[in-house]
């Protein structure tokens, strides 16, 4: 089966509060999109790559990241939407027929491991849907007003992450149906909502992502821990 990834990076990293978005800024000498390219290019199981952004930044993806890194892997960049939702939509659209499964990532979750990319990959293979996620550690509270008023029960709770695979059909189906409706937070919920059924791949190594700038300083550490390894 073939497997094409899609990562996003159209968003405007409000919570980053910076003036280039994170996914451009650079870590450890590259930008923080290339290090998620970086882990694709070298996934066994992954055959291409296309990449989603703004307009304003598709030359640059193109000729600063592409290009200058050799990357042998995209085969596209194009122009998402208003929201990631619309983005991912407007990725899948662009993915030809003769993809199987697609999988899809957050562009500024840079530390997956392209063990762990093959690990999920390898599952949907068998299950059509598969995604990383991470068994809940902390004690959950649920909360009105700033007042607790229940601690939930967090054994089976996991939280999402990324990629999350899916047949490319299944998913492209599901985004077209939910084209007008309701904002979901992850792909993972449109499939579920249409009966399939996701399957839970705990990642073997850390794979978090930058969302504001105190990330940087943590993920950066765990980059030069994995260099020096």
């Amino acid at each position: 089966m073939k497997t094409i990834a899609l990562i996003m990076a159209a968003g405007l990293s409000r919570r980053f509060d910076g003036s280039v978005p994170k996914q451009f800024v650079k870590l450890c000498g590259q930008p923080v999109l290339a290090h998620t390219i970086n882990r694709f290019e070298r996934a066994e199981t992954v055959d291409a790559v296309i990449i989603v952004t703004t307009a304003d930044r598709v030359e640059h993806i193109k000729n600063d990241i592409v290009k200058v890194y050799k990357y042998e892997k995209v085969i596209d960049v194009v122009v998402g939407g208003e929201s990631r939702q619309e983005s991912v939509r407007l990725g899948l659209q662009a993915i030809p027929d003769s993809f199987d499964l697609v999988a899809i990532q957050d562009g500024a979750r840079i530390m997956t491991r392209s063990s762990d990319i093959d690990k999920v990959n390898r599952v949907a293979q068998k299950t059509k849907a598969a995604m990383l996620a991470i068994p809940m550690s902390d004690t959950v509270k649920r909360v009105n007003d700033m007042k607790i008023i229940e601690t939930v029960d967090r054994a089976d709770l996991f939280l999402a992450q990324t990629p999350q695979v899916f047949e490319r059909e299944a998913i492209l189906s599901a985004h077209l149906s939910n084209a007008d409706s309701k904002i979901v937070t992850d792909d993972a919920s449109l499939v579920e909502q249409s009966g399939t059924i996701v399957t839970i791949v705990v990642p073997e190594y850390p794979n978090p992502k930058i969302t504001t700038k105190n990330d940087f300083e943590i993920i950066e550490l765990i980059l030069r821990k994995e260099k020096n390894a």
